[in-house]
This record gives C-alpha cells, structure tokens and sequence, in this order.
C-alpha cells in the first residue's frame, strides 16, 4: 500500500524554487534512502512534506489525503513525524522532559507508557533519562532526537542526516536503531550524506542533483553499481 505520494512537486522558500517536478512514492513499512551531493534539495524535500516550504504546484497525499498546503502541527497530528539534523533537541531539558516534548499533540494516556517502550529501543539514553540533553554525546544526542519524534507515534518518520557527525561506530548503532524501528511498524524517509549506511538499511533509494530526481531503484541494486558517485553530478 502507498502511504506517501508525491506528484510533480516543485517547492522551495518564498519566491525561491529549490525542488522541480518531484514525483516520488513511499510504501507502507519501507524504509527510502534519499542520497544525493550537498544542496541536491534532500532536506527541502522532507521539509516539503512537513509543511515547512512553500508549495508551488504538485500534490502531496499521505494515507489517501491532500497535506499539501497543511502546517507541520496538522500534518504530525496526521501521523508524520520529524527529526531534523540541526536544532533537534532541547539543551536545556532532561531526557524525559525531550521525550515529553516530543509527545505534546498526544491526549492520551500512554505517553509515558510508549516512553518506556522507546527506551528499550534506546537502552542508551535510557540510562540518562534525568541527565540534561546538553551532557549526552554525539551519538546519543541523535538517538535522543529520533527518540523525540517517535513519541508522536507516527506512521511515517523524517529523518534528516542522523548519522551525520557520528565516528563509525555510532552511525553503525544508529543506524540498527533505524531498522529496528521499522520492524516495529514505522515507515521511515531517511537524508544521509553515508550512502553505504543508507543502502545497506533501506529498502528503495532515490538520488537528487540540482533539485531534481535524476535516478531510483532498489538500494540492492545501487549497491552493485560501481559508479554510485557518478549519478550525483549528472
């Protein structure tokens, strides 16, 4: 099943057009890769998705239902959710308090029981739950912001670079983490700038040059293809 579509979006900032005639889809329970050089247009097109740049023509449905045009509020309490690479956590808060932030469209009862649930999925911040987000280290600070958004309980998660940063061995954590996630039912977009990290998890990849799609396929395939780094600058 479709979860996401996108049809001939163009989109950027203001009068500013970044992304042209993007035509994309996402399925449910897949993890997509969107890899490309810097200033391709990866972020811009989550934030595209989120409500946070300007729609110029195009259509964008999630679950059957227009969200073009929808601010990010209405949009996450559709069921997207959104770790960004900059600016993704709160300093100044305990971990708890991060992950109660990330909960504050919610009106239920289970918040604090899915906190628990995200914890096994993140024994690492766990461990620093009443820790202040400014003491934790690279690694855990982007656990801490993937955490963050899963709080919102979303049905599909963007997540812009989050190994970005990261000394091998904790993009390699993370990026099981990610994988993790999906088997517990989240559909997952994933910007990363490690394209061996990103083919090796995800299921389909798409590569953006000059805001422009200019190449998809099964990330199987594209890791076959001795020239990967080519297709950037087309």
């Amino acid at each position: 099943m479709v979860l996401l579509e996108l049809n001939d979006v163009t989109s950027g900032y203001g009068k500013m057009v970044v992304l042209e005639k993007i035509s994309m889809y996402v399925n449910d329970g897949e993890i997509v890769s969107l890899l490309g050089p810097n200033g391709a247009g990866k972020t811009t097109l989550l934030n595209t998705i989120f409500g946070l740049a300007d729609v110029f023509e195009g259509e964008i449905k999630f679950n059957g239902l227009s969200i073009r045009g929808k601010s990010p509020d209405k949009i996450a309490s559709m069921g997207i959710g959104y770790s960004p690479q900059q600016q993704n956590i709160f300093p100044n808060f305990t971990v708890e308090e991060n992950l109660m932030l990330g909960a504050y469209l919610r009106r239920d009862k289970e918040v604090r029981k899915d906190m628990e649930e995200i914890f096994e999925i993140f024994p690492e911040i766990e461990r620093r739950r009443r820790n202040l987000a400014k003491t934790l280290s690279g690694g855990e600070r982007q656990m801490l912001a993937v955490a963050r958004a899963l709080m919102l309980k979303p049905k599909l998660l963007l997540c812009d670079e989050p190994t970005a940063g990261l000394a091998p061995k904790a993009a390699s954590a993370l990026a099981k983490k990610i994988k993790e996630i999906r088997e517990r039912g989240t559909t997952i977009i994933m910007v990363e700038q490690n394209a061996k990290i990103a083919l090796n998890i995800s299921d389909r990849t798409y590569i953006l040059s000059g805001g422009r799609i200019i190449a998809q396929d099964f990330s199987a395939n594209f890791l076959m293809k001795k020239d990967l780094e080519q297709l950037y600058f087309k």
